[in-house]
């Protein structure tokens, strides 16, 4: 928000559906908005239907007595390139992909091209104090996925504060469990997310077709030597590294 400004994030938002009805902060960049898990959802299906956004609705058509039909079916319209829907779904994969240090490993499904972000909202230190919170609780707490096929929001939280009304630590990850077990059921094409032709690869790097390949130079970083790395019980890791007298 702050690289490119608040009124062009707020566009780029608006044409995947979100709505900002308390106007637009540099906060909101980071969930301050409410929004609903309908309207995320049409949100990240943007991403994976190539940059296309269509209104989620629940009824396509109507077919009369008479044979007429109606439909309901919203206009699709386009929200991006399809080079940044699908960069934006090649970095979102990492999120779900085991291994990755992403943040939603829970919410992978085998065998499935899977793309998908957490998010959590934390307590300001005043309700902390007022309702008694331990600091590690949150307020909400969600996850929004997607397939070739199919896009999930789940968002797990309390709309009022309480002393009682948080998620601890242990539970964040119950709507990442909501996300895998229901998607594991109905997810069931293995197709994956194609790549459009606007996208090209060099050196294991996604750029936009007709990118300088002069100016994207190949960088090899050699191996550290003298690095020692320990891992205990406690889950505390301990890295040493001795490097170059002249470093």
């Amino acid at each position: 928000a702050q690289t490119v400004g608040l009124n062009k994030s707020k566009e780029f938002a608006e044409g995947l559906g979100m709505t900002f009805e308390n106007g637009v902060h540099e906060s909101t960049a980071i969930g301050s908005n409410d929004s609903s898990p309908l309207a995320v959802a049409g949100a990240y299906a943007t991403f994976g239907n190539g940059g296309n956004y269509n209104k989620p609705h629940f009824v396509k058509e109507v077919t009369f007595p008479d044979g007429k039909k109606k439909s309901f079916k919203p206009k699709e319209q386009r929200a991006m390139q399809d080079y940044t829907a699908y960069m934006v779904t090649d970095v979102l994969r990492d999120v779900v992909k085991p291994g990755s240090g992403g943040t939603g490993p829970t919410a992978y499904v085998s065998g499935v091209d899977v793309a998908g972000k957490t998010g959590t909202q934390n307590f300001d230190a005043k309700d902390l104090k007022k309702y008694g919170i331990p600091a590690d609780a949150n307020r909400d707490s969600w996850f929004a996925g997607y397939t070739p096929q199919y896009t999930m929001a789940v968002w797990t939280g309390y709309v009022k504060n309480g002393p009682e009304n948080y998620i601890s630590d242990r539970y964040t990850k119950i709507a990442q469990q909501m996300f895998q077990v229901m998607m594991s059921k109905f997810a069931t094409d293995k197709s994956r997310f194609e790549r459009p032709s606007s996208v090209q690869e060099i050196n294991g790097e996604l750029y936009v077709k007709g990118a300088k390949k002069d100016a994207i130079k190949q960088i090899k970083v050699d191996a550290p030597s003298g690095l020692n790395v320990t891992f205990d019980g406690a889950s505390t890791v301990t890295l040493n590294w001795s490097g170059p007298a002249e470093v």
